[in-house]
């Protein structure tokens, strides 16, 4: 016996079920819950009466349930609409099934399963069993693509006749100004054909978000993403690259124009500083900000790392301390702490005397 099976929540509000006595209603409970895979059950009025709380029969099995119960043999009984329920259509390579099937041969049905079909024994005609068929499950696949096809052409075109003028040239400007604007910007390659799916998505986009019917909105778009490495394919670690097709799906501009994708703090550690400062002829007004990169990375830590690399030579005028204050993006206690140091040290060496 199974040690959870499906129960239908709106027996309760069938007629039939309603209709029954209080004794009646347990003892059908008590039926599909005590029964074997295949819905038979070795029916005991003693252990019935016991488990119920009041004096049940198999006489009253019978005459409660009418057709949804059948007599087998003596005090054996079958509940005709159990496998139907439970299980659909029997599969022979479903594990679950295997024993099903096979104790409803015991009954005497017989299985064709090069057919799919079933003989019920006599007295049995009237319970349903049927088998799955993959080949009618792929046909009804087929059909179910068919009908979305269609249903998808027709809004499509329903679409175009609702926003013909948004159809026919604001998507021809928008395709040119993203070829213009972004084609081998990163690896955004050139958007050529335009194909049936992308033109479905931006009439149901321009639909759904009538804000982006402006080409304004989308050249600033564009310059957006030019200037964002994760959507045009150069970040390191992740990208998520701005197809004109990805654009068209609902979300994906206003997700970019909200400030999503925005470009990380580079990470830049002290020695990459010196190689910066050293290999590649960094100027002296170039190596704050790179120092603040490095402060991004380290926290505090980071302007002692690159003060240990650079040594005092960096600070050698207030003027850098100006440029720090741009630089600090507006957070007084980087700016006075940072600040701080830096005049520190070059008071210390001797560069300016102490204000």
């Amino acid at each position: 016996m199974a040690k959870k099976r499906f129960t239908d929540a709106e027996i309760w509000r069938k007629k039939w079920f309603r209709k029954l006595p209080s004794k009646g209603k347990l003892l059908w409970k008590y039926l599909k819950d005590t029964c074997d895979v295949a819905g038979v059950i070795d029916f005991d009025e003693v252990i019935a009466s016991a488990f119920i709380g009041e004096d049940v029969t198999k006489e009253d099995a019978l005459n409660l349930f009418g057709h949804r119960v059948i007599e087998l043999e003596e005090d054996k009984l079958l509940l005709s609409g159990f496998v139907d329920f439970q299980y659909k259509k029997l599969s022979l390579v479903s594990k679950p099934h295997k024993p099903v099937i096979q104790r409803l041969q015991e009954l005497g049905f017989e299985f064709d399963f090069d057919s799919y079909s079933v003989t019920n024994p006599k007295g049995l005609e009237g319970v349903k069993i049927e088998i799955y068929n993959p080949s009618q499950r792929l046909e009804e696949k087929e059909k179910e693509k068919e009908q979305e096809e269609v249903k998808e052409e027709y809004q499509y075109q329903n679409q175009d006749q609702e926003m013909p003028n948004v159809s026919n040239h604001l998507f021809d400007d928008i395709v040119n100004e993203f070829n213009a604007t972004l084609a081998g910007t990163g690896k955004l390659k050139h958007y050529k054909l335009p194909s049936d799916k992308d033109k479905r998505s931006f009439a149901d986009l321009m639909r759904k978000q009538p804000e982006l019917r402006n080409i304004e909105m989308w050249k600033e778009l564009f310059e957006l993403i030019k200037s964002r490495k994760k959507l045009i394919g150069t970040h390191p670690t992740f990208n998520r690259l701005a197809s004109l097709g990805w654009l068209f799906t609902e979300g994906s501009a206003s997700d970019i124009i909200n400030g999503k994708y925005e470009n990380d703090h580079e990470q830049i550690t002290a020695k990459t500083i010196v190689k910066l400062g050293t290999g590649e002829g960094l100027t002296i007004d170039e190596i704050p900000e790179k120092v603040l990169q490095c402060v991004r990375s380290y926290g505090r830590g980071g302007y002692d790392k690159a003060k240990n690399f650079l040594g005092p030579v960096i600070w050698i005028s207030l003027e850098n301390v100006t440029t720090w204050v741009n630089l600090c993006e507006g957070n007084e206690y980087q700016f006075n702490s940072i600040t701080a140091s830096i005049k520190k040290d070059l008071m210390r060496n001797g560069q300016v005397a102490d204000q």
